[in-house]
This record gives structure tokens, sequence and C-alpha cells, in this order.
């Protein structure tokens, strides 16, 4: 399984994809900070980086940008290999079905977890140097924990993702079911209060469950959603052709 791990991300490094990605959260996350700077007041300084960094205009980066790079990187990654035939790859490392499927979600939630660090760690470098009078510990510590919860928040979309492109064998449908399951459940979440069953509950509320306004037990949800979507999605995996 590491095995084939690590030629899954010499493969994404060939290619440059972390590379590009990454650097695109980097200039996603300036462009929306120069925005707010210039047209939003954000109160005293006291609270500047914590209104900062959980504005609606800030955060969309993580409910929405983020998640759908994301679902980009795992429906390329699944349409890739049907693609291709996936020959090459279980030439290269000669593992089960089961081996790999581990191998590619492993590979899929580091890029999330990855991903939304770039995003935090790069608003709090830009508001840091923007306040100008520093940003306390907790402060940072607090939001750090706020945006791990979005960690948590995007792995049912994006297990949904992995096993519609399994399904269908195709980058561009299971790309397309992953974000339009997406947008929809980010909306059900802005209309309807306590809407804890959506996949995204945990991506759309994070800050809430940090603060314990929300019952812990709201934390089976996800785990309930990824179990049962990565048994999905091995039972599928295991099921279909695997040289078409």
């Amino acid at each position: 399984m590491f095995k084939y791990l690590r030629v899954e991300i010499e493969k994404l490094n060939r290619s440059k994809v972390l590379l590009f990605g990454f650097l695109l959260i980097i200039f996603i996350c300036t462009g929306v900070s120069i925005f707010e700077f210039r047209y939003i007041q954000f109160g005293i300084s006291e609270t500047f980086y914590i209104d900062f960094m959980l504005y609606s205009t800030t955060f969309v980066v993580i409910k929405v940008i983020v998640p759908i790079l994301v679902l980009l990187l795992a429906a390329s990654v699944w349409g890739g290999e049907y693609s291709d035939g996936m020959i090459k790859s279980f030439l290269l490392c000669k593992v089960g079905k089961t081996r790999m499927f581990a191998g590619k979600l492993i590979l899929l939630i580091l890029t999330s977890a990855a991903s939304v660090l770039t995003a935090f760690i790069t608003f709090t470098a830009i508001s840091a140097l923007k306040s100008g009078a520093g940003i306390s510990p907790d402060s940072v510590l607090s939001m750090a924990k706020v945006y791990a919860v979005t960690i948590i928040g995007l792995l049912p979309i994006l297990l949904m993702t992995v096993f519609a492109s399994i399904v269908f064998g195709h980058f561009q449908k299971g790309f397309s079911l992953g974000a339009v399951l997406l947008f929809l459940s980010i909306s059900l979440d802005s209309v309807i209060d306590n809407a804890y069953m959506t996949p995204t509950y945990f991506l759309s509320n994070s800050y809430v469950i940090y603060t314990s306004e929300a019952h812990s037990a709201y934390l089976i949800i996800p785990v309930l959603y990824a179990v049962l979507l990565t048994v999905a999605g091995i039972t599928a995996f295991k099921i279909k052709d695997i040289w078409q």
C-alpha cells in the first residue's frame, strides 16, 4: 500500500499537479485578502485576526474553493487511471484492489489536509503582516482547530466523488457529481438550521462545532459517511473490471 502511495505521489510530482495546486491556493488566498482589506473593515485590533479568518469571503476559500480543487484531484486520480486502463499501476506495484484503493484514499486525505493547511498558513501570514500588532498564540491555535474541523467536513464529499469516479470510470462525470453534491449540501446548510445530516455540515459549521455550540454527538455523522462510503467505494472497485 505504501509503495503504491509513493508511486502516486511521484506521478503527481512529475506532473507538477501538487505544486501548481498549492500555488493556486496561495494566489487565491492573497487575492481574497487584498479584496477584503480594501473593502471591508474588521473592527478592533484585538479581534482582527479571528474576524478575518472567519469572515464569509475568507472562509469561502475553505468551504468552496479548496473542496473544488480536492474534488478535481480525486476525480482525476481515479478517472485518469481508468482512461489509462489501470494496467500500468498494477504492473508497477503488483498490489490488490483493496491496497490500491487504500493508497489512493490516503493520498487524497493527505492532500486535502495539506490544502487546508496551506490556506490557513497563508491567511495567518497575511493577517499578521496587515495587523502590525501581532497575533496571540491562543488565537492562532483556536483558528487552527477550526480549520482542522473543516478537514473532517471534506471527507464525506471527497468519498462521494471517489465512489462516483469509480462507478462511472470517467473524470468529468465523477467530478460533476461531486461538485453538484457539494453545492447542494452547502446550500442546505445555509438555509436549514442544524442540518447535521448533510455531508458538508462540519465543513459549513466548523466554528460553531469547535465552540461547542453544536452537540459532540454530531461527530458520528461524518464518521458514518466515511465508513459507509469507503466500504461502498472498495466494493464498487472490486466489482468493476480493472482493464476497462
